[in-house]
């Protein structure tokens, strides 16, 4: 049976007049199309420029709301459904998210393990930014160590000062990038060997940064009865910019005999003059203390030893 949109109006109006007895009817169609209502349907509506308008009220207004009762909320602004207990949504597409799994629990989730979901399910996530879902020590915010991986994500390895105080991070492992072998502490100085104090001879040149100790005998070379005063002089020069050095001299550890201490990156110098006692073969052991004042780059200073 088919029947028109004025027939209709009708009969609804008579089951409004009518209620609450019961109107009966099968396969009633409501149409503007003239199509046949099909066999299986109690009410089939067919329309091809417009719709289906439910009534739209709040739910809060409906009291005694009966099972599969369906209205628009209009302060919701969603589908209302009514399931016996509560009103739920009938849900739009926009509820929906994807969620992405997080298998190593440092709320950061494998972009490639995607889920969409209303909510999300135990072990997923609504960040997809993990580049390591195996490793927590992986994610973006990360704090980056010397370990040969990116561990903040952001596509470098071990980038940063990662490292002690002139150490460097080569693949992985944190390690001295200093040229320098002095000692630590007076006692333990790296010997340079001996430089004549009053005949020339080669200067004695080493590189290093940071702080150090080293060790110097100054001899007299010249066994000449003309009177010629033995002089050391230490410098310490290609100082890198930013850094600050000081210079001292020791002969022996305990007792001072030369200090520089020039501020900045400027190069300092000690020169001490001994006395050449005639008639015997002098020898003096000095200790230069080379001191970081400020500054820790991983650049070297040259330091260099002359006699006179």
């Amino acid at each position: 049976m088919s029947i028109s949109i004025g027939v209709f109006f009708s009969l609804f109006q008579l089951v409004v007049y009518l209620t609450p007895q019961v109107v009966l009817a099968q396969g009633v169609g409501i149409s503007n199309t003239m199509l046949i209502p099909d066999p299986s349907a109690m009410l089939q509506i067919n329309a091809d420029s417009s719709g289906l308008l439910i009534p739209r009220t709040q739910t809060s207004a409906i009291l005694n709301p009966a099972d599969g009762l369906m209205v628009y909320d209009t302060l919701l602004n969603h589908i209302m459904l009514y399931d016996g207990s509560n009103w739920t949504r009938l849900l739009k597409e926009s509820s929906f998210s994807f969620f992405f799994s997080d298998r190593d629990g440092d709320s950061y989730g494998d972009k490639y393990g995607a889920l969409y979901s209303l909510y999300p399910l135990p072990g997923y996530v609504a960040d997809s930014l993990d580049c390591d879902d195996l490793n927590s020590l992986m994610h973006p915010g990360a704090t980056e160590m010397c370990d040969g991986v990116d561990n903040n994500c952001d596509g470098v390895i071990d980038e940063g000062d990662l490292c002690p105080t002139f150490q460097t991070c080569e693949n992985g492992i944190c390690v001295s990038c200093c040229s320098n072998n002095g000692g630590s502490v007076c006692s333990s100085s790296t010997n340079l060997g001996t430089i004549c104090g009053d005949a020339g001879g080669s200067p004695i040149n080493v590189s290093g940064c940071g702080n150090a100790w080293y060790k110097v005998t100054l001899q007299e070379c010249d066994n000449s009865p003309i009177p010629n005063d033995l002089v050391i002089t230490v410098l310490l020069n290609n100082i890198p910019s930013g850094m600050d050095y000081d210079l001292k001299l020791f002969a022996p550890c305990t007792t001072l005999v030369g200090s520089s201490d020039n501020s900045g990156s400027q190069s300092e110098q000690i020169i001490v003059t001994i006395p050449d006692l005639l008639g015997s073969s002098q020898t003096t052991v000095f200790y230069v203390q080379v001191i970081l004042w400020s500054g820790q780059y991983c650049l070297d200073w040259n330091l260099t030893i002359t006699g006179n």
